[in-house]
């Protein structure tokens, strides 16, 4: 989730003052909600509001058991020299990549939380 999401849901919690703590926070930073630990994507998009309503703010779940990351076109990494755009300096560019792939393996291992924009 978004970090604007993790600071609207503690601060509904604050204002409706729930007796069970749903977002706390660990003595050394860990944030967590409902037990489970929070990590924050720049990438995720922000709470809905009425021109973005259908948004899913949220992901939820085993992200070890229900996403996997592979290797494509074998272990090595792939180097280039770049000798053209610097020759008139006397200098050389190293690119180095390797290709990876992501996929989800199991549908139901990660679940998104649909959040009202009212």
């Amino acid at each position: 989730m978004s970090r604007a999401t993790g600071l609207a849901i503690r601060r509904a919690q604050m204002q409706s003052n729930l007796f069970a703590a749903i977002a706390t926070m660990d003595a050394d930073g860990t944030e967590r909600i409902l037990g489970k630990p929070v990590f924050y994507d720049v990438n995720a998009p922000a709470l809905p509001t009425a021109t973005t309503a259908g948004v899913l703010p949220i992901l939820y779940g085993d992200f070890k058991a229900g996403y996997v990351v592979g290797v494509r076109g074998g272990a090595g990494i792939n180097v280039k020299i770049l000798d053209q755009p610097w020759a008139n300096q006397g200098q050389l560019g190293i690119l180095a990549y390797r290709r990876l792939d992501g996929r989800v393996r199991r549908s139901e291992a990660i679940q998104s939380v649909k959040v009202s924009h009212t």
